[in-house]
Order: C-alpha cells, then structure tokens, then sequence
C-alpha cells in the first residue's frame, strides 16, 4: 500500500495522465515520491540503488 498526503494510491484506479499530473500540481505527488502511473494505477516504484532479486 503506498500512501501520500494520507491519500492511499492504492484506491485510485482508471487514474488517467491529465489526472496523474494534475494531483503532481495539487502537490499531492511530489518530485520524491517513487510512483508512476501504470495502466490508470498509480504504482510504488522500487527505491533508487536497491538490488532487484536475481531468481
């Protein structure tokens, strides 16, 4: 669950770009926040420098 200015993304689906950049200029979602938007859901994006899993 990813929670940003006690919005929980999580609950947000069909999230269209217009929408994505409007919540960036309502400074919902900030330059730091680690998210993006993947087929209308906005997604928590793996921290910068950290390891994936080799499988």
């Amino acid at each position: 669950m990813v929670v940003f200015a006690n919005v929980n993304l999580s609950l947000l689906r069909g999230v269209c770009q217009d929408d994505y950049h409007r919540m960036a200029k309502a400074g919902i979602l900030s330059e730091d926040d680690r998210v993006e938007l993947v087929e209308g859901e906005i997604m928590a994006m793996a921290p910068i420098g950290r390891r994936q899993p080799v499988s």
